[in-house]
């Protein structure tokens, strides 16, 4: 299976002879739906095949990564392991054995692919609301998401709650829609978010349970998808 993710037009993404859990996962990774192999020139290609053959054993710089030569191997064992590319080609081709399910550092590479292109990647929160758009940054459990589904359930629109692409030429912000994580607290202070949520996703949330901090308390969580991925005018 050969497939494309195209992202905003700025990053292509191509799949060669992929397996169908490779696709699956890359969609999951990029919040971005699979489409058929276009005539453009790809940003990153990876490439599937049965057996790596590596020219010279690896050695380990971890439990999970090491290098074989030159090469740059991800993966514990044969039949598990991506050669990702190191350098300063404009474009990047990493081999993976079929047993690979999420590519190596893809959305490293996808943040590198945009810089290029002339979008800054921005490990923050977007939404459109009735006076514009807004970029609210900060550190991982800072409470960007918080914020997002605050501004939600006052009427403003979901662009991005992780990554996010500043193009200052034009001035627009581009996002990456993917899951996040919803707990049950949060939904109980947004019963607007609440009242959509899907038949499965509450049966989910009845069942789903997380152990946090030394207390030992227990809260509920579940992962939800929020629509749309789209830029929002800066």
């Amino acid at each position: 299976m050969t497939v494309d993710f195209d992202l905003h037009g700025r990053v292509l993404v191509r799949l060669l002879d992929a397996p169908a859990a490779a696709v699956s996962a890359v969609t999951a990774d990029t919040g971005i739906r699979p489409g058929p192999a276009t005539a453009a020139a790809p940003t990153i290609t990876v490439e599937f095949t049965d057996d790596l053959h590596l020219a010279e054993p690896v050695r380990r710089v971890g439990r999970t990564s090491g290098f074989a030569g030159s090469q740059f191997v991800v993966g514990d064992s044969p039949g598990r392991r991506c050669v990702v590319a190191l350098g300063t080609s404009a474009d990047f081709t990493l081999r993976a054995e079929r047993a690979v399910r999420h590519v190596p550092h893809l959305l490293a590479l996808v943040n590198i692919a945009m810089l290029r292109a002339g979008a800054l990647p921005l490990h923050a929160a977007a939404l459109l609301t009735p006076g514009g758009g807004l970029v609210v940054t900060g550190w991982s459990k800072g409470g960007k998401t918080e914020t997002v589904l605050g501004l939600m359930s006052r009427g403003a629109t979901f662009v991005a709650d992780e990554w996010c692409y500043l193009d200052p030429v034009q001035r627009v912000v581009l996002g990456l829609r993917h899951p996040i994580r919803v707990w049950d607290w949060q939904l109980a202070q947004l019963p607007v978010l609440r009242a959509k949520l899907t038949t499965k996703q509450r049966a989910r949330l009845a069942v789903t349970s997380r152990v946090t901090g030394p207390s030992g308390l227990r809260s509920r969580t579940l992962r939800t998808m929020l629509e749309p991925t789209r830029g929002v005018t800066m």
